[in-house]
């Protein structure tokens, strides 16, 4: 088409100019440009036709090409129009050219500071530049140009939210609701300022309006439903769930919601089926795979579980997370060294988490490499120095070393949680190895008052009386064994030897029998003291 340029007479010019112009004002943007091209290559300085095809790439989206138009015509004239610089400044927005539509809308409110929808523009890019004090002088200003338009107000409201301002946020959402009783947006999000300001009622009867004026609105029902699972009216959520997903059976977070409940009740199968159907409905989340496999490695399922890591990883391989639980999940298999690689990884992305650094500890202790675990316990306690579970791994480790003392310093530091009977297990059984058997007594029967139904808590306090010569307490230890755990092998072993060393040789004849009945593997060892107790009958 470029034989045609220059040789359009005025009126023809005027005559295709009316045609274009006829198309953009009937909604026809592609014909528009059409015709207002034709004008533009046989005239390229046609300022009117630059400035209306630039419009109509506007409306069809085609925000580069519009911008280029603008340019022109300001090149040609920056007095045209001082529209020029607004739509310029749309189209560059629509570029995700937020600096340079900012500029752009400066020059038009320069020019024309009444504009209201050029502040209000203006303070929707500067939301979405993260700048939002900016933005909220922006819609204020607008709000002050046009106070009764319920979406400024609703705006204003908008970025008080997102600064945490929820006084002042409700004020603004109030104002657009009293202004359009069914302004639909600011009942939605005045129900989110309640929702954190944790005045439930209130939230759920802004969400039940949202829906009531727009029934298809899953994210208010969504909210409803986790309203109901925070007051733990766990009915009402499945409710509500139930609604949200007739209105949109694909929306993943529903399903997570659910399945964290059923969690909480322990239904692993139920939660399972949920993540499943999460991944149904959002296969790219890489979450909802994580979440699963968390699941499954509950279940057992450990295959299933580390096919869902490894879905997880492939769609997210910057995620702490998944490598922290690949590394269980590997601690799970007994496979050590993997594990230890997994949460160098986790350790690499998230160097904080003294988890990763205890899971690593504990892995390194399965590969008896005590040295290393001992490093990575002492590391995680300065990230957490009050978790009383990596005072009792590196209690373990050092014990392991024949740090003995070492090891119950840490097993003291552990009880800094008095309830903690695994503790005062550890350092009763260290203080057994060095021979103190009054202080294993001592721990043993604290971590017996914390859990007193284990009969292997019994056993060894038992063992410490016995090698004490307390016959009578030990011999109430194992009764106590043997009624929590009549198939206890060793029990009637131990009581044996105690019914031989109080010469009550019958009764020792009788509990070495019942052991070797119950466990074979005594029956070597046995066999003499059977003989010789009962020579002694």
């Amino acid at each position: 088409m470029g034989f045609l340029k220059g040789i359009f007479s005025k009126s023809e010019s005027e005559k295709l100019i009316k045609a274009a112009s006829g198309k953009y004002a009937e909604g026809d943007y592609k014909a528009a440009v059409e015709l207002y091209s034709k004008i533009i290559e046989a005239e390229e300085n046609n300022i009117q036709a630059l400035y209306g095809r630039g419009l109509s790439y506007l409306f069809l989206e085609n925000f580069k090409d519009a911008a280029a138009d603008f340019d022109g015509v300001i090149a040609i004239d920056p007095n045209y129009s001082v529209k020029a610089f607004y739509n310029r400044g749309m189209a560059k927005s629509g570029m995700g050219d937020n600096a340079g539509a900012l500029k752009d809308f400066d020059k038009f409110i320069s020019i024309n500071s009444k504009s209201a929808l050029a502040f209000f523009k203006r303070a929707e890019i500067r939301e979405a530049s993260d700048d939002l004090r900016g933005a909220g002088d922006d819609f204020l200003a607008a709000a002050n140009l046009h106070a009764d338009n319920p979406e400024i107000f609703c705006a204003m409201g908008r970025v008080k939210y997102k600064l945490r301002d929820y006084k002042k946020a409700l004020i603004d959402l109030n104002k657009a609701i009293e202004i359009n009783p069914s302004h639909v947006n600011s009942y939605f999000l005045r129900g989110r300022v309640a929702l954190e300001m944790e005045n439930f009622p209130s939230a759920i009867e802004d969400f039940q309006k949202t829906v009531s004026l727009k029934p298809h609105s899953p994210e208010a029902q969504y909210f409803i439903a986790l309203i109901k699972n925070k007051q733990e009216d766990f009915e009402g959520m499945l409710s509500a769930l139930d609604v949200l997903f007739k209105m949109d059976p694909k929306y993943s977070k529903g399903y997570e919601l659910r399945a964290s409940v059923k969690l909480l009740q322990r239904d692993f199968e139920g939660a399972e089926a949920d993540f499943t159907q999460m991944i149904e409905s959002s296969s790219q989340d890489y979450t909802a795979y994580m979440r699963r496999g968390d699941v499954r490695r509950i279940l057992f399922d450990y295959e299933g579980a580390r096919e869902d890591y490894m879905k997880a990883l492939s769609l997210n391989s910057s995620s702490y997370e998944i490598f922290y639980n690949l590394g269980l999940l590997e601690t799970n298999f007994k496979s050590y060294e993997t594990a230890v690689g997994h949460f160098l990884k986790a350790i690499e992305l998230c160097p904080e988490s003294s988890d990763a650094f205890n899971a690593r500890g504990i892995a390194k202790h399965r590969l008896k490499d005590f040295n290393g675990a001992v490093k990575d316990f002492t590391k995680a306690l300065e990230l957490n120095p009050e978790n009383s579970e990596y005072y009792l791994n590196r209690g373990n480790s050092k014990a392991a070393l024949q740090d003995n003392h070492g090891a119950i310093a840490d097993y003291t530091k552990a009880l800094m949680n008095p309830g903690y009977s695994e503790a005062y297990m550890a350092r009763g059984r260290m203080k057994y190895t060095l021979s103190d058997y009054y202080g294993a007594i001592l721990d043993f029967t604290k971590a017996i008052n914390l859990e007193p139904n284990d009969p292997a808590k019994y056993f060894i306090r038992a063992n410490a009386n016995k090698n004490l010569e307390n016959y009578n307490e030990a011999m109430d230890d194992l009764n106590k064994v043997i009624s929590l755990s009549p198939k206890y092998a060793k029990a009637y072993f131990l009581r044996g030897l105690i019914f031989y060393n109080m010469r009550s040789y019958r009764n020792a004849v009788s509990d070495w029998e019942a052991t070797i009945k119950l466990d074979g593997s005594f029956s070597t060892q046995l066999s003499k003291l059977i003989a010789e107790a009962k020579g002694r009958l």
